[in-house]
């Protein structure tokens, strides 16, 4: 497992980062498909720019743990900030 993924090189990404209403859209539907790994997973992936299968369902029981210990709010805060680093399923701070 990796901690970061590097392998988004589209302006996506960026454009997601900057959008408030996709930030707004990626907390709803965090919210509501929190407990769906299947659905989490291509979340995550639309909102990194990533392709199917780049993130292990590990990794999504990963994020689903952070986000409900962390909180959804501090995911999109660490989003806003790092998104274009790449995708890890831990919430920092």
């Amino acid at each position: 497992m990796r901690l970061w993924k590097f392998e988004n090189t589209t302006e996506t990404i960026k454009e997601n980062m900057r959008n408030e209403k996709v930030l707004s859209q990626l907390a709803t539907n965090l919210k509501v498909f929190i407990d769906n790994k299947i659905a989490l997973v291509k979340i995550i992936e639309r909102a990194y720019g990533l392709e199917s299968g780049q993130i292990t369902l590990r990794e999504i029981e990963i994020l689903q743990e952070q986000l409900k210990e962390k909180g959804i709010d501090r995911f999109i805060k660490q989003f806003k900030q790092f998104g274009n680093l790449g995708y890890t399923p831990y919430i920092l701070g």
